[in-house]
């Protein structure tokens, strides 16, 4: 865990890296006054200290059949392709998957994902955790869009956009951000029509067919996405303009890739 009091720059997109690789946390305090800044630097350091924590850990993620792994988000040291290197873990460590099709349509009921994280304890025991879940697979888009849960949702996409802006540049970020969020309101919107080359199909047998003509409202359970995702592209992380000084953003990185699904909904919104 790293603690930084700048003052002036002091390129700490380059000193986090540490932090980064070894599964710690970046927390920076500018222009520190003990008088206001204090008391928070000194419950964040006491619950640091005496939080119980696991060392020299390692997590591995599988998923059945017909899906892939595409991408890890979060502070780790990947080995090989798909264990995670975590000199130490928490109950405030956050790790995010993206999961991929890795074939073109999956035949089973439902998609499995396992985690295992073996690990020392603060006693010296070696232990193993597996966590399982089963997701039940569909092939009608009302049902997947009833589903979401947006604030997950949110929190996914916002690490996907901090991962472009650092691959690439801030504007593509807030497009893709942006993007996305128009795609999936329009794919709720459209409810199950199907269409080909531009053309309505129709519906598939034992399926009533949807209203045509009619502007559908945006679902219960996406009303706020697009109020999150103009959150997220006007946030420190992502946002343009010469007013965000270069630290300042990195620890904005840092904060939004780390954090649980309701700590980011809070600090975005």
């Amino acid at each position: 865990d790293m603690y930084f009091f700048p003052f002036q720059y002091i390129d700490i997109a380059s000193a986090s890296e540490l932090a980064r690789y070894t599964a710690g946390t970046v927390r920076t305090y500018v222009a520190f006054n003990p008088a206001v800044d204090g008391p928070k630097f000194e419950s964040e350091l006491n619950k640091n200290l005496t939080m119980d924590t696991a060392f020299e850990a390692v997590c591995r993620v599988r998923c059945s059949r017909g899906m892939r792994i595409s991408n890890f988000y979060g502070n780790f040291f990947i080995r090989g392709t798909d264990l995670l290197a975590l000199p130490n873990v928490s109950s405030d460590s956050v790790y995010t998957i993206d999961i991929a099709h890795d074939e073109q349509s999956v035949s089973s009921t439902a998609v499995t994902l396992q985690a295992a994280l073996l690990y020392t304890s603060k006693d010296g025991e070696r232990k193993i955790r597996v966590m399982t879940q089963a997701l039940p697979t569909t092939s009608l888009t009302s049902d997947l869009v009833k589903s979401i849960d947006q604030d997950a949702m949110c929190n996914v996409l916002a690490k996907q956009a901090i991962s472009v802006a650092i691959k690439t540049n801030l504007d593509n970020a807030r497009g893709r951000l942006q993007q996305m969020c128009v795609d999936i309101i329009r794919s709720a919107k459209n409810g199950d029509k199907r269409t080909v080359s531009g053309y309505a199909m129709p519906p598939q047998q034992g399926h009533q067919a949807d209203d045509d003509g009619k502007e559908k409202p945006i679902p219960d359970n996406l009303k706020l996405l697009p109020l999150y995702t103009l959150s997220m592209m006007k946030n420190v992380a992502l946002r343009g303009g010469t007013d965000v000084h270069p630290d300042e953003r990195v620890q904005a990185h840092y904060l939004l890739s780390n954090m649980s699904v309701e700590q980011s909904l809070r600090y975005v919104y």
